[in-house]
């Protein structure tokens, strides 16, 4: 009986921290995503924004819908980026020997 109850109470244990774990890593998707979008419309009005001869350009424009899509774009190109440079480094450093 106390080895089923073991069992148990690990099965709600192991269930709560992957419940927690997914809930950290979509809320810490969910920020970075704020803070592309931030980030990127940002820079979309620095560039473009406030230029009074900026023309009939394209991103001048629609600098704010070009802006947000760059943001929600980068967010998840991120973490691929990192993985692709982990890769290039070690193919170097194997071609390197």
């Amino acid at each position: 009986m106390l080895g089923a109850f073991d069992t148990a109470v690990s099965a709600s244990l192991d269930y709560g921290y992957e419940r927690g774990d997914q809930r950290y890593r979509n809320t810490a998707k969910m920020v970075a995503c704020l803070i592309a979008v931030a980030l990127s419309v940002a820079a979309g009005w620095a560039l473009y924004g406030n230029a009074a001869n900026c023309g009939e350009a394209f991103l001048c424009r629609y600098w704010l819908l070009a802006a947000l899509l760059l943001g929600l774009v980068a967010t998840p190109l991120a973490p691929m980026a990192k993985d692709v440079a982990t890769a290039l480094q070690k193919a170097v450093a194997v071609l390197k020997r």
